[in-house]
Protein backbone atom coordinates (compact mmCIF):
# COMPACT_ATOMS: atom_id res chain seq x y z
CA UNK A 1 0.00 0.00 0.00
CA UNK A 2 1.36 3.60 -1.15
CA UNK A 3 1.72 6.09 1.53
CA UNK A 4 -1.28 8.23 -0.49
CA UNK A 5 -3.52 4.95 -0.14
CA UNK A 6 -2.82 4.47 3.55
CA UNK A 7 -3.65 7.98 4.29
CA UNK A 8 -6.73 7.97 1.98
CA UNK A 9 -8.24 5.35 3.98
CA UNK A 10 -7.86 7.15 7.45
CA UNK A 11 -8.88 10.43 5.58
CA UNK A 12 -11.93 10.17 3.50
CA UNK A 13 -14.78 12.29 3.40
CA UNK A 14 -13.69 15.39 3.87
CA UNK A 15 -13.51 17.76 1.45
CA UNK A 16 -10.10 19.60 2.46
CA UNK A 17 -7.17 18.07 3.76
CA UNK A 18 -5.32 20.42 5.69
CA UNK A 19 -1.52 19.43 6.06
CA UNK A 20 0.92 21.06 8.78
CA UNK A 21 4.52 20.17 8.36
CA UNK A 22 6.73 21.07 10.95
CA UNK A 23 11.10 20.65 11.24
CA UNK A 24 10.50 21.04 7.24
CA UNK A 25 14.22 21.72 5.93
CA UNK A 26 13.14 22.35 2.61
CA UNK A 27 10.90 24.52 2.48
CA UNK A 28 12.78 28.03 1.87
CA UNK A 29 13.81 26.50 -1.67
CA UNK A 30 12.19 28.20 -4.22
CA UNK A 31 13.38 25.42 -6.79
CA UNK A 32 11.48 22.58 -4.81
CA UNK A 33 8.07 24.47 -4.48
CA UNK A 34 8.19 25.19 -8.13
CA UNK A 35 8.86 20.97 -9.22
CA UNK A 36 6.95 20.06 -6.41
CA UNK A 37 3.30 21.81 -6.64
CA UNK A 38 3.23 20.63 -10.31
CA UNK A 39 3.64 17.01 -9.11
CA UNK A 40 1.15 17.45 -6.69
CA UNK A 41 -1.57 18.58 -9.28
CA UNK A 42 -0.66 15.56 -11.59
CA UNK A 43 -1.22 13.77 -8.19
CA UNK A 44 -4.77 14.96 -7.93
CA UNK A 45 -5.24 13.87 -11.70
CA UNK A 46 -6.19 17.58 -12.51
CA UNK A 47 -5.22 20.07 -14.83
CA UNK A 48 -3.06 23.20 -13.76
CA UNK A 49 -5.14 26.51 -14.53
CA UNK A 50 -3.19 29.43 -12.60
CA UNK A 51 -0.03 28.84 -10.50
CA UNK A 52 1.48 31.85 -8.05
CA UNK A 53 4.37 31.07 -6.27
CA UNK A 54 5.62 34.44 -4.07
CA UNK A 55 8.51 34.63 -1.37
CA UNK A 56 8.27 37.49 0.69
CA UNK A 57 11.77 39.06 0.22
CA UNK A 58 12.34 40.34 4.16
CA UNK A 59 11.40 37.13 5.60
CA UNK A 60 11.64 34.41 3.24
CA UNK A 61 8.21 33.66 3.72
CA UNK A 62 6.60 31.13 0.31
CA UNK A 63 3.16 31.79 -0.91
CA UNK A 64 1.82 29.49 -3.32
CA UNK A 65 -1.54 29.13 -4.95
CA UNK A 66 -2.09 26.45 -7.81
CA UNK A 67 -5.90 26.46 -9.05
CA UNK A 68 -7.22 23.89 -11.16
CA UNK A 69 -10.62 23.43 -12.55
CA UNK A 70 -11.77 21.23 -9.48
CA UNK A 71 -8.84 21.71 -6.78
CA UNK A 72 -6.54 23.76 -5.40
CA UNK A 73 -3.65 23.65 -3.12
CA UNK A 74 -2.06 26.76 -1.25
CA UNK A 75 0.85 26.57 0.99
CA UNK A 76 2.24 28.82 3.55
CA UNK A 77 5.79 28.30 3.93
CA UNK A 78 7.96 30.42 6.96
CA UNK A 79 11.29 29.30 6.91
CA UNK A 80 12.52 30.86 9.99
CA UNK A 81 10.44 28.36 12.23
CA UNK A 82 10.79 25.65 9.47
CA UNK A 83 7.09 25.26 9.30
CA UNK A 84 4.64 25.23 6.55
CA UNK A 85 0.78 24.80 6.50
CA UNK A 86 -1.22 23.38 2.93
CA UNK A 87 -4.47 23.14 2.17
CA UNK A 88 -5.79 21.00 -0.39
CA UNK A 89 -9.09 20.81 -2.07
CA UNK A 90 -9.51 18.17 -4.54
CA UNK A 91 -12.49 16.24 -5.82
CA UNK A 92 -12.18 13.02 -4.01
CA UNK A 93 -10.14 11.83 -0.90
CA UNK A 94 -7.76 9.81 -2.24
CA UNK A 95 -6.31 12.56 -4.78
CA UNK A 96 -5.68 15.22 -2.40
CA UNK A 97 -4.09 12.42 -0.16
CA UNK A 98 -1.45 11.74 -3.26
CA UNK A 99 -0.93 15.15 -3.47
CA UNK A 100 -0.07 15.48 -0.13
CA UNK A 101 2.38 12.56 -0.02
CA UNK A 102 4.08 14.47 -3.24
CA UNK A 103 4.23 17.26 -1.32
CA UNK A 104 5.75 16.18 2.04
CA UNK A 105 8.28 13.78 0.29
CA UNK A 106 9.60 17.16 -1.26
CA UNK A 107 9.52 19.43 1.66
CA UNK A 108 11.18 16.54 4.29
CA UNK A 109 9.98 17.38 7.59
CA UNK A 110 10.27 15.60 10.63
CA UNK A 111 6.84 15.49 11.80
CA UNK A 112 3.89 15.75 9.81
CA UNK A 113 0.35 16.37 10.50
CA UNK A 114 -2.96 15.69 8.47
CA UNK A 115 -6.60 16.42 8.79
CA UNK A 116 -10.18 17.04 7.04
CA UNK A 117 -12.07 19.91 7.31
CA UNK A 118 -15.81 20.55 5.35
CA UNK A 119 -16.18 23.51 3.61
CA UNK A 120 -19.34 24.00 6.01
CA UNK A 121 -17.01 24.02 8.67
CA UNK A 122 -14.84 26.76 8.18
CA UNK A 123 -17.32 29.36 6.35
CA UNK A 124 -19.39 28.79 9.58
CA UNK A 125 -17.40 31.44 11.81
CA UNK A 126 -18.73 34.40 11.84
CA UNK A 127 -15.40 36.55 12.42
CA UNK A 128 -14.71 35.48 8.65
CA UNK A 129 -17.63 36.49 7.19
CA UNK A 130 -18.27 39.79 9.11
CA UNK A 131 -17.82 43.05 7.92
CA UNK A 132 -16.19 45.61 8.88
CA UNK A 133 -18.01 48.63 9.34
CA UNK A 134 -15.30 51.00 10.33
Amino acid sequence: MSDSEAIATRFTGGNQLVVELWGATKIDAWTIAEVAIPKAIDATCSTLECFRLHKSPGDGRLFAVARMADAQIVIHACPKSSYATIGILARGGTEACRAASVLIEAFQPERSEIRTTTASTVWRRPSLWRPSLG
